[in-house]
């Protein structure tokens, strides 16, 4: 699991962060997996 920004995603059991797709002006995108509906997924988390 690549390790993301701590404070973006603490507290997200449920998603397993894999890597990073992508970055824009509105934030960051990264490719996860869903344990609960146990398929892939994109997590965008939007700056400050």
């Amino acid at each position: 699991m690549i390790a993301p920004d701590p404070i973006a995603f603490a507290g997200t059991a449920r998603f397993e962060i894999r890597r990073r797709l992508g970055a824009g002006a509105m934030g960051v995108v990264y490719e996860a997996y869903d344990r609960e509906r146990a398929m892939p997924v994109a997590l965008k988390v939007m700056r400050s």
